[in-house]
């Protein structure tokens, strides 16, 4: 897990300020602004680690307040799947 969220912060958010990062067992956030645009990614590793749940949403900074409502209700509705792990 460690190394794949290198991997994301090198190949899709290098030079951001991140300003959010929690790290679980089995899932990550990373969230910050790069060149005016706002990120919210959550990684999730389901499967005993061997499959890969993501989703993310790019948004203008300057959409902050508007955003972030719709960010948080995305957060705490997901749930990644679980049904192909056999």
């Amino acid at each position: 897990m460690k190394d794949y969220r290198e991997f994301i912060l090198k190949e899709s958010y290098a030079g951001a300020e991140i300003d959010y990062a929690p790290i679980r067992d089995t899932w990550f956030v990373l969230s910050g602004t790069r060149d005016g645009t706002i990120f919210y990614e959550r990684v999730t590793f389901t499967c005993g680690g061997r499959l890969i749940n993501s989703w993310a949403i790019l948004y203008p900074a300057a959409e902050r307040q508007l955003y972030n409502r719709v960010v948080e209700q995305v957060a705490r509705s997901y749930r990644a799947g679980q049904s192909n792990c056999g």
